[in-house]
């Protein structure tokens, strides 16, 4: 009989459920439930099945589905709160202004109006009542602060002389706007 040192080694499997998702990757797999059923009608069960996970690991990670959805939604705004930084770079970096801007105007309308960002926006906003906090919490990690980078690096180009404006951040606002 071999020694319990012997029959243990690389080319030995683990028993059990191979593993499911986890993270990152478990909240992007209930995002895809959120957004496919809706809040109300998401379940714990589908999100576990979906993530090859069990209930009870689902619910190890995320306590109850409120807690997911907001992880869920949190996780995405943080994801885009930072969406505009290579763009403001590039705008910053341009010789000709004209021709970055355009180029930023397109860059906002493709991001914002994008399906996966308008599904988000649809079911936070569907949940907004429910969930007030984390939906303040995805315009301000998302919306609010690619704004305000972009009136950052407007105020940048004002002290360079390169544009002339008064307030920075309304310029940003009305520029975002006017680009959706």
């Amino acid at each position: 009989r071999p020694s319990p040192s012997c029959r243990a080694g690389p080319s030995t499997r683990r028993r059990g459920r191979p593993s499911g998702s986890q993270g990152t990757e478990l909240l992007a797999v209930a995002r895809e439930v959120f957004l496919g059923h809706g809040f109300s009608k998401a379940t714990m069960d589908a999100v576990a099945a979906r993530a090859r996970i069990s209930k009870a690991s689902l619910y190890q990670a995320h306590s109850s589905k409120d807690a997911l959805f907001a992880a869920v939604v949190l996780d995405w705004a943080a994801r885009g709160r930072e969406a505009m930084r290579p763009h403001v770079d590039m705008l910053l970096a341009a010789d000709d202004l004209p021709t970055a801007l355009t180029r930023l105007a397109r860059t906002v309308q493709a991001a914002v109006l994008s399906p996966d960002v308008l599904r988000m926006r649809r079911l936070v906003a569907s949940e907004a009542t429910r969930f007030p906090q984390v939906a303040s919490r995805y315009v301000a990690d998302s919306w609010d602060s690619n704004i305000a980078a972009l009136g950052d690096a407007l105020a940048e180009l004002d002290r360079r002389g390169r544009i002339r404006t008064d307030d920075p951040l309304l310029a940003a606002q009305q520029f975002t706007w006017l680009a959706v």
